[in-house]
């Protein structure tokens, strides 16, 4: 492996990863897109505000996910709570 010395301690550790197999390409690339890209329409439709209160640790918790996976923290409690709504994911409590 050529070393590399500019890389930050992000860059070093998704390296690792994609040299260890960790990240693998998408089967079917066009398919994906256009599936993300009719997540995005739908949450695109007309919204309203709303005002909630969280723990101030699971609020931390939600924007470091949401950061992993490229989204704002309100794109990603949107997504869920839609995702809720239309029975694709069960809560137990």
């Amino acid at each position: 492996m050529k070393k590399i010395n500019k890389l930050d301690k992000e860059e070093l550790q998704l390296l690792k990863e994609v040299e260890s197999g960790e990240w693998v390409d998408i089967a079917d690339a066009e398919k994906e897109k256009e599936r993300y890209k009719k997540l995005a329409q739908s949450f695109a439709r007309k919204k309203k505000n709303i005002n909630i209160r969280l723990a101030e640790n699971d609020l931390l918790k939600l924007k470091s996910k949401s950061l992993s996976m490229g989204l704002s923290y309100q794109t990603l409690v949107t997504f869920l709570v839609h995702q809720y709504v239309n029975g694709n994911i069960s809560i137990t409590v």
